[in-house]
């Protein structure tokens, strides 16, 4: 697990790189903020403290919850599936979801003892991280990144 949030922080720097040069600042920031996530996820982790309920890119649970699912109403732009054509930057979006989704899983596998999961907190970051990042694309997808 501590694994996938090192291999997860390494993509996320790449993926500031590209978009800082590709002159998005307001992704580069919001990168910064899912980075600082998995930072304190494994700091939390490590120390064995609770990960504490806060808003993520200026959102809410309710209203990630929102975003994520009336996209058309938020960002412009309805559901997707990612295309080869659409960009490095929104394809490396998807690439770090799919990387949070699985350490998402490996979360649960590592974290439960027995029927029990140990720490439900971080398994809850690790969604929450999940629905920024489709966020993310999103706004990306509906032009807000600029």
């Amino acid at each position: 697990f501590r694994g996938r949030l090192d291999t997860c922080q390494g993509e996320i720097l790449l993926l500031q790189a590209k978009a800082h040069d590709a002159g998005k600042m307001t992704l580069v920031a919001d990168l910064e903020e899912i980075l600082e996530w998995t930072r304190d996820i494994m700091r939390r982790d490590v120390l064995d403290t609770p990960v504490p309920a806060k808003p993520i890119l200026g959102l809410t649970d309710a209203e990630l919850r929102a975003h994520s699912h009336n996209p058309k109403k938020y960002f412009g732009t309805g559901h997707f599936l990612p295309t080869y054509d659409m960009g490095e930057l929104i394809l490396g979006l998807n690439r770090l979801r799919a990387l949070v989704r699985e350490m998402e899983v490996s979360a649960v596998s590592a974290l439960k003892e027995g029927f029990q999961l140990e720490k439900p907190d971080i398994v809850q970051a690790l969604n929450r991280m999940s629905s920024a990042l489709y966020i993310m694309m999103l706004k990306d997808k509906g032009g807000i990144y600029k």
